[in-house]
């Protein structure tokens, strides 16, 4: 074998490698495991939202009750405890 075709073939499997590398990241991601997560992080920031309301009320005597502050913040615990479990579709890198 000849220089010629030592780089021949050193360039095909670089290219092989680089094309499988490119396949497997543009796989599709799991649309349901996705939208489960979305939907959580969307009610964690309703929740938040509606917890901060309740604040903001009990700051100021208008909130006479405090039943729906403590379920508010049982469900925001609930929704962190979900999204502690990261998709797979996130690489390590984006999960610290």
């Amino acid at each position: 074998m000849n220089t010629t075709q030592v780089l021949k073939l050193i360039n095909t499997l670089a290219a092989v490698f680089i094309l499988a590398f490119l396949v497997k990241k543009s796989l599709p991601i799991n649309v349901e495991e996705h939208q489960q997560y979305k939907n959580t992080l969307n009610q964690q920031k309703e929740i938040d939202v509606i917890l901060n309301q309740d604040i903001l009320k009990s700051r100021s005597d208008i909130l006479t009750y405090y039943d729906q502050f403590f379920k508010h913040l049982y469900q925001i615990k609930n929704t962190q405890n979900k999204l502690k479990s990261i998709p797979t579709f996130i690489n390590h890198d984006g999960r610290k």
